[in-house]
């Protein structure tokens, strides 16, 4: 998992946009496009997490669930940090929910199709742990984005900053 997470996170990096990020060449209408976009990807661990502890039987699936419990809560606070930098851009999150539930359409493609792939291994109780799994590799996918091309970036060029967060 984590070759194949190195090797996406590489792919992701030499992106133009993400190429442009680091060059200091990001609009902030253009950064705040690319923020709302993804955040349906945010709400969709959350999502898919709820709708497959649904699926399981708390006496019959007791440690999965405790497990899936624990993942839920840190989903939570995922989801809790990303509104808070979308509130400080003064972007309200429940409409991006509302539009990406009502117009996915408007959604960049690699966006809808991973937040349906997360509904579907939701729905699979015969191996809870294929939605765990395709998470993980995601986050290990985003964390070399984030901290060798968005964070960087962000600390280098205060136009794309939020006037109401700190970012050090």
């Amino acid at each position: 998992v984590a070759e194949l997470a190195r090797t996406y996170a590489d792919s992701m990096n030499a992106t133009s946009f993400l190429s442009d990020v680091r060059a200091g060449n990001v609009d902030k209408r253009r950064w705040l496009g690319y923020v709302s976009a993804t955040y349906p990807i945010v709400t969709g661990f959350c999502s898919g997490l709820g709708k497959m502890i649904g699926n399981f039987d708390a006496v019959d699936h007791r440690r999965i669930l405790q497990t899936l419990y624990r993942q839920g809560a840190e989903e939570i606070g995922h989801n809790a940090l990303w509104r808070g930098m979308l509130r400080s851009y003064g972007i309200t999150h429940e409409r991006l929910h509302f539009d990406f539930n009502t117009s996915p359409q408007y959604f960049p493609e690699p966006v809808r199709q991973l937040t349906a792939r997360m509904v579907e291994t939701s729905k699979d109780t015969r191996s809870p742990w294929v939605h765990y799994a395709c998470q993980t590799a995601i986050e290990s996918t985003l964390l070399p984005v984030v901290t060798e091309s968005i964070y960087p970036s962000l600390m280098r060029t205060p136009a794309l900053a939020s006037d109401r967060i700190t970012l050090a």
